[in-house]
């Protein structure tokens, strides 16, 4: 269950780097905040149940993943409508994108394998989780940290993130 300490640790600072790197206002980045701590929640209680309640709790967890992809996806959407590919970062911020979203919905189809059927065996289950681990988390920060100049602080914002237009995203 370390895992799940880990994911409560990175998967926030992985929202708050997309966030403030596309510039998602901070309502919705705490909004994918909460509901991404629900839903590290939800496969936390889930894979402690032995019972059917175990897939309603995968299910309300996939539901909080789906939520957060929206929000990202929105703002993404509306980002590139006004930036386009005209900006240094788009193309490694899509990437980046990409990746945590692909690497995420995997990590719901190991739950599936792991704790939800049992189905392969506890060191195939620690060698897939390290390969995800790498790449939602090391992959993910040298994809999207490619196009950064020397001395970008993307929490402080300086140069501008991808966005820097005081308009809200969403």
């Amino acid at each position: 269950y370390v895992r799940y300490i880990d994911w409560l640790i990175t998967t926030p600072l992985i929202l708050i780097l997309l966030s403030s790197t596309g510039a998602i206002p901070s309502d919705a980045t705490c909004f994918m905040v909460l509901i991404d701590i629900a839903m590290i929640f939800c496969g936390f209680v889930g894979s402690a149940n032995t019972n059917g309640a175990r897939w309603a709790f995968f299910a309300f967890g996939l539901i909080a993943m789906l939520s957060i992809f929206g929000v990202l996806a929105q703002s993404w959407n509306n980002w590139w409508k006004l930036i386009g590919g005209a900006h240094p970062g788009a193309k490694s911020y899509s990437a980046a994108l990409t990746i945590m979203m692909v690497s995420w919905s995997l990590y719901a189809v190991m739950w599936i394998l792991t704790d939800g059927s049992h189905a392969i065996c506890r060191d195939v289950e620690a060698i897939l989780y390290l390969g995800l681990d790498i790449v939602s988390k090391v992959i993910f920060l040298l994809v999207l940290n490619s196009w950064m100049p020397t001395g970008f602080n993307p929490i402080g914002g300086h140069p501008t993130p991808l966005m820097d237009t005081g308009s809200s995203l969403i």
